[in-house]
Protein backbone atom coordinates (compact mmCIF):
# COMPACT_ATOMS: atom_id res chain seq x y z
CA UNK A 1 0.00 0.00 0.00
CA UNK A 2 1.09 3.84 -0.43
CA UNK A 3 0.51 6.88 1.39
CA UNK A 4 -0.45 10.00 0.30
CA UNK A 5 1.15 13.43 -1.13
CA UNK A 6 1.97 15.82 1.96
CA UNK A 7 -0.23 18.70 2.69
CA UNK A 8 2.30 21.69 2.90
CA UNK A 9 2.81 24.82 1.73
CA UNK A 10 6.18 26.82 1.12
CA UNK A 11 5.03 28.10 4.85
CA UNK A 12 4.55 25.66 6.55
CA UNK A 13 6.58 25.46 10.03
CA UNK A 14 5.30 22.37 12.04
CA UNK A 15 4.98 18.86 10.38
CA UNK A 16 2.82 16.09 11.56
CA UNK A 17 3.89 12.36 10.62
CA UNK A 18 1.51 9.19 11.10
CA UNK A 19 3.04 5.63 9.86
CA UNK A 20 1.01 5.00 6.82
CA UNK A 21 -2.56 6.00 6.90
CA UNK A 22 -5.49 3.03 7.53
CA UNK A 23 -7.96 1.47 5.47
CA UNK A 24 -10.63 4.01 5.86
CA UNK A 25 -8.06 6.71 4.61
CA UNK A 26 -7.08 4.78 2.04
CA UNK A 27 -10.71 4.16 0.39
CA UNK A 28 -11.31 8.03 0.97
CA UNK A 29 -8.15 9.09 0.06
CA UNK A 30 -7.92 11.26 3.02
CA UNK A 31 -6.00 12.08 6.09
CA UNK A 32 -7.79 10.45 8.81
CA UNK A 33 -11.36 9.80 7.54
CA UNK A 34 -12.16 7.17 10.21
CA UNK A 35 -15.20 8.47 11.86
CA UNK A 36 -13.92 7.34 15.23
CA UNK A 37 -10.15 9.11 14.64
CA UNK A 38 -10.17 11.93 16.57
CA UNK A 39 -7.68 13.84 14.67
CA UNK A 40 -9.67 16.27 13.02
CA UNK A 41 -11.85 16.74 15.94
CA UNK A 42 -8.62 18.09 18.04
CA UNK A 43 -7.58 20.07 15.15
CA UNK A 44 -10.75 21.61 15.09
CA UNK A 45 -10.41 22.39 18.84
CA UNK A 46 -6.97 23.67 18.30
CA UNK A 47 -7.86 25.95 15.54
CA UNK A 48 -10.82 27.29 15.62
CA UNK A 49 -12.90 25.01 12.89
CA UNK A 50 -15.75 23.06 12.20
CA UNK A 51 -14.56 19.43 12.78
CA UNK A 52 -17.72 18.77 10.48
CA UNK A 53 -16.22 21.10 7.52
CA UNK A 54 -15.39 19.65 4.15
CA UNK A 55 -12.09 18.14 4.08
CA UNK A 56 -10.92 20.29 1.67
CA UNK A 57 -11.82 23.12 4.27
CA UNK A 58 -10.21 21.67 7.35
CA UNK A 59 -7.05 20.64 4.87
CA UNK A 60 -7.19 24.71 3.91
CA UNK A 61 -7.02 25.65 7.81
CA UNK A 62 -3.89 23.25 8.09
CA UNK A 63 -2.04 25.09 5.41
CA UNK A 64 -2.90 28.58 6.74
CA UNK A 65 -2.03 28.24 10.44
CA UNK A 66 1.36 26.67 8.70
CA UNK A 67 1.10 22.75 9.93
CA UNK A 68 1.78 20.07 7.05
CA UNK A 69 0.60 16.81 7.36
CA UNK A 70 2.26 13.67 6.24
CA UNK A 71 3.23 10.35 6.94
CA UNK A 72 6.97 8.67 7.58
CA UNK A 73 6.42 5.31 5.21
CA UNK A 74 5.93 5.75 1.21
CA UNK A 75 4.84 2.43 1.29
CA UNK A 76 5.06 -1.40 2.92
CA UNK A 77 2.85 -4.52 3.27
CA UNK A 78 0.11 -4.51 6.03
CA UNK A 79 -2.66 -6.29 6.51
CA UNK A 80 -4.85 -4.91 8.48
CA UNK A 81 -5.17 -0.92 9.25
CA UNK A 82 -2.39 -1.79 12.49
CA UNK A 83 0.81 -0.48 13.29
CA UNK A 84 1.67 -3.68 14.31
CA UNK A 85 0.71 -5.44 11.19
CA UNK A 86 3.51 -3.72 9.16
CA UNK A 87 5.75 -5.77 7.60
CA UNK A 88 8.91 -4.41 8.40
CA UNK A 89 11.12 -5.13 5.35
CA UNK A 90 8.32 -3.67 3.60
CA UNK A 91 8.89 -0.50 4.80
CA UNK A 92 10.05 2.62 2.55
CA UNK A 93 10.33 5.79 3.81
CA UNK A 94 8.77 8.70 2.27
CA UNK A 95 12.05 11.48 0.82
CA UNK A 96 12.13 13.76 3.39
CA UNK A 97 15.45 14.69 2.46
CA UNK A 98 13.77 16.32 -0.43
CA UNK A 99 10.74 17.47 1.62
CA UNK A 100 12.71 19.03 4.09
CA UNK A 101 14.61 20.93 1.55
CA UNK A 102 11.84 22.35 -0.21
CA UNK A 103 10.07 23.60 3.33
CA UNK A 104 12.97 25.16 4.80
CA UNK A 105 10.39 27.26 7.53
CA UNK A 106 9.75 23.80 9.16
CA UNK A 107 11.89 23.47 12.68
CA UNK A 108 9.09 20.91 14.66
CA UNK A 109 8.15 17.60 13.65
CA UNK A 110 5.50 15.89 15.90
CA UNK A 111 5.10 12.36 15.17
CA UNK A 112 1.43 10.89 15.76
CA UNK A 113 1.80 7.31 17.51
CA UNK A 114 4.74 5.33 18.47
CA UNK A 115 5.38 3.27 15.29
CA UNK A 116 5.89 7.22 12.90
CA UNK A 117 8.44 8.13 15.49
CA UNK A 118 10.38 4.46 15.08
CA UNK A 119 9.86 4.47 11.59
CA UNK A 120 11.12 7.57 11.13
CA UNK A 121 13.96 7.10 13.13
CA UNK A 122 15.21 4.43 11.89
CA UNK A 123 14.47 4.78 7.97
CA UNK A 124 14.62 8.93 7.57
CA UNK A 125 16.47 10.39 9.78
CA UNK A 126 20.19 8.54 8.66
CA UNK A 127 19.76 10.45 5.50
CA UNK A 128 18.98 13.72 6.61
CA UNK A 129 22.45 15.00 7.52
CA UNK A 130 22.65 18.72 9.28
CA UNK A 131 19.08 19.06 8.39
CA UNK A 132 18.05 16.73 11.02
CA UNK A 133 18.56 18.70 13.63
CA UNK A 134 14.97 19.62 14.22
CA UNK A 135 12.87 19.44 17.57
CA UNK A 136 10.92 15.96 17.87
CA UNK A 137 7.88 15.51 19.78
CA UNK A 138 5.65 12.54 20.33
CA UNK A 139 1.73 13.07 20.21
CA UNK A 140 -0.72 11.02 21.98
CA UNK A 141 -1.92 8.62 19.54
CA UNK A 142 -4.99 10.21 17.85
CA UNK A 143 -6.77 6.82 16.86
CA UNK A 144 -9.46 4.12 18.02
CA UNK A 145 -9.66 3.70 21.33
CA UNK A 146 -7.99 6.96 23.32
CA UNK A 147 -10.46 6.34 26.30
CA UNK A 148 -8.28 3.48 26.36
CA UNK A 149 -5.10 4.60 26.38
CA UNK A 150 -5.59 7.81 28.45
CA UNK A 151 -6.92 4.81 31.51
CA UNK A 152 -3.64 2.90 30.70
CA UNK A 153 -1.57 6.62 31.14
CA UNK A 154 -3.46 6.92 34.31
CA UNK A 155 -2.25 3.48 35.44
CA UNK A 156 1.31 4.30 35.26
CA UNK A 157 0.78 7.60 36.77
CA UNK A 158 -1.06 5.70 39.77
CA UNK A 159 2.10 3.55 39.77
CA UNK A 160 4.11 5.96 40.22
CA UNK A 161 2.49 7.44 42.84
CA UNK A 162 2.15 4.32 44.40
CA UNK A 163 4.77 5.31 47.27
CA UNK A 164 2.69 7.64 48.68
CA UNK A 165 -0.53 6.37 49.33
CA UNK A 166 -2.96 9.66 49.31
CA UNK A 167 -2.25 10.00 45.94
CA UNK A 168 -3.65 8.70 42.94
CA UNK A 169 -4.33 9.18 38.83
CA UNK A 170 -7.74 9.39 37.92
CA UNK A 171 -8.88 9.06 34.27
CA UNK A 172 -11.74 11.35 33.59
CA UNK A 173 -13.34 14.85 33.38
CA UNK A 174 -11.19 16.95 35.46
CA UNK A 175 -14.00 19.50 35.46
CA UNK A 176 -16.42 17.08 37.41
CA UNK A 177 -14.66 15.77 40.38
CA UNK A 178 -17.70 14.91 42.23
CA UNK A 179 -18.42 15.56 46.12
CA UNK A 180 -15.00 14.52 47.08
CA UNK A 181 -12.40 17.02 49.07
CA UNK A 182 -8.84 17.19 48.34
CA UNK A 183 -5.83 18.80 50.34
CA UNK A 184 -4.24 20.04 46.76
CA UNK A 185 -5.05 20.06 42.99
CA UNK A 186 -2.64 20.20 40.27
CA UNK A 187 -3.98 21.00 37.12
CA UNK A 188 -1.53 19.79 34.63
CA UNK A 189 -3.34 22.06 30.81
CA UNK A 190 -3.37 25.50 30.51
CA UNK A 191 -6.99 27.26 31.25
CA UNK A 192 -8.37 30.61 30.99
CA UNK A 193 -10.47 30.88 34.13
CA UNK A 194 -10.61 28.88 37.19
CA UNK A 195 -13.67 26.46 37.56
CA UNK A 196 -15.94 26.36 40.79
CA UNK A 197 -15.75 22.22 40.46
CA UNK A 198 -11.65 23.04 41.06
CA UNK A 199 -12.86 25.78 44.15
CA UNK A 200 -15.01 23.27 45.81
CA UNK A 201 -13.31 19.91 45.87
CA UNK A 202 -10.64 22.11 47.78
CA UNK A 203 -10.56 21.18 51.97
CA UNK A 204 -9.78 23.94 54.02
CA UNK A 205 -6.02 25.41 54.00
CA UNK A 206 -6.13 23.31 50.57
CA UNK A 207 -4.21 24.43 47.57
CA UNK A 208 -5.23 24.44 43.49
CA UNK A 209 -2.18 24.89 41.20
CA UNK A 210 -2.92 25.86 37.71
CA UNK A 211 -1.30 27.30 34.45
CA UNK A 212 -2.77 29.83 32.90
CA UNK A 213 -3.25 30.80 29.44
CA UNK A 214 -3.81 34.12 29.71
CA UNK A 215 -2.35 37.68 31.97
CA UNK A 216 -0.82 35.14 34.45
CA UNK A 217 1.99 32.00 33.76
CA UNK A 218 0.50 30.26 36.78
CA UNK A 219 -1.54 30.86 39.59
CA UNK A 220 -1.47 29.28 42.83
CA UNK A 221 -4.98 29.84 44.53
CA UNK A 222 -5.46 28.68 48.70
CA UNK A 223 -8.51 27.79 50.72
CA UNK A 224 -8.98 28.86 54.29
CA UNK A 225 -12.71 28.68 56.24
CA UNK A 226 -13.87 31.77 55.28
CA UNK A 227 -12.21 32.62 52.04
CA UNK A 228 -9.72 32.25 48.95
Amino acid sequence: MHSFPPISDSASRLLILGSMPGKASLRARQYYAHPQNAFWKIIAALLDLDAAAPYEARVAALRARGIALWDVMKSCTRASSLDSDVVESSIVPNPFEHFLRAHPGIHTVCFNGAKAEQSFQRYALPKLGPRGDLAYYRLLELVRGEAEKIRALADVGSEALARWPHARAIAGNGGALGSERFDAIFVNAGATELLPAWLDALRDAGRLLVPLSVELPIAEVGRDTCCW
